[in-house]
């Protein structure tokens, strides 16, 4: 009897080591696979380049005031892209051209656009946009900001 509590105490604390030991190396292998992505940036404001994947459309903390918005871009030919909108996943693949289209669907308010790429060779560059979706008309909106502006001016 007294072996057998031995025996469960000792595979306890094997069981509880390998589980202690695989969460440490889960969180250490995002940031040593992270170091691996090549960040620059180009000084097109339209388009944005990281890597080999760059993203012409949407361009980054834009307003828009209908629901879809179309997603495209360029990156190494035959690669996979992943887009997350909002964690809402949409998976196409590059032309021979390396060029890549997706509509997607917004919700109201900020939506956080990630473009992820994966070339043959297993690298990964990551792209995020941030949109944000109103249901009130632009033009409403300009003419709000823009009275919202005389308004102060002539307050001063």
């Amino acid at each position: 009897m007294r072996k057998e509590i031995i025996f469960a105490i000792i595979l306890g604390l094997a069981v509880g080591l390998l589980v202690v030991y695989g969460i440490y190396r889960s969180r250490q292998a995002p940031l040593s696979s992270d170091q691996n992505v090549n960040l620059t940036t180009s000084p097109s404001p339209l388009a944005e380049e990281v890597g080999n994947l760059v993203l012409h459309s949407p361009e980054d903390e834009i307003i828009v005031d209908k629901a879809e918005v179309a997603v495209t871009g360029t990156t190494d030919p035959q690669a996979f892209v992943v887009i997350f909108v909002n964690d809402v996943e949409h998976i196409t693949t590059a032309d021979a051209s390396g060029n890549f289209s997706v509509n997607v669907t917004l919700e109201t308010g900020s939506n956080v656009i990630i473009v992820y790429s994966l070339n043959e060779d297993g690298k990964k560059t990551i792209q995020e946009r941030v949109v944000t979706f109103t249901t009130q008309s632009l033009e409403d909106t300009q003419e709000a900001s823009s009275s919202a502006d005389t308004s102060e001016a002539s307050d001063e």
